[in-house]
């Protein structure tokens, strides 16, 4: 009696694809994953770049100053202050959200400088990395931009 070859794939050859697929992605993965981690920390340089070059400048030409952070800090852009001067030469909003870095969490922004008070920025904004917390090394190194 013959058998008819129903098409269908046999459990050990299953098995073999699964494990070769297993493989591959433990070799490739950790450099795939590390190079999304390199991908976020330069989208996230640009992104700190482009604010600081855009809606923090902007705010700087009409106001005359870049938002203090006795004033409210970043939220002076989506919202009127409150310092008479301020409000007069206002002309927000500027955004209509606060930006976030690439792991979506918040910038820290100080205007004056309160961690590189050393180097004669005018303003810094910080990103904590990927872990959200100050400090670390690689993904997880903090981001800093000054003026």
């Amino acid at each position: 009696m013959k058998l008819k070859n129903s098409g269908a794939f046999t459990l050990i050859e299953i098995l073999i694809v699964v494990t070769i697929i297993m493989t591959l992605v433990a070799v490739f993965g950790t450099r795939l994953f590390r190079t999304g981690a390199r991908a976020n920390v330069m989208i996230t340089k640009t992104s700190m770049e482009n604010f600081k070059n855009g809606e923090l400048t902007q705010y700087s030409l009409d106001v005359g100053h870049y938002p203090k952070t006795s004033e409210g800090g970043l939220q002076a852009l989506i919202t009127r202050p409150t310092d008479p001067q301020v409000r007069a030469n206002w002309q927000g909003p500027y955004m209509d959200k606060l930006p976030t870095d690439a792991w979506k969490n918040e910038y820290e922004y100080n205007s004056p400088p309160v961690r590189h008070k050393d180097r004669g920025w005018k303003l810094e904004l910080i990103s904590y990395g990927a872990n959200g917390m100050e400090g670390g090394d690689g993904a997880d190194a903090d981001i800093v931009v000054g003026l």
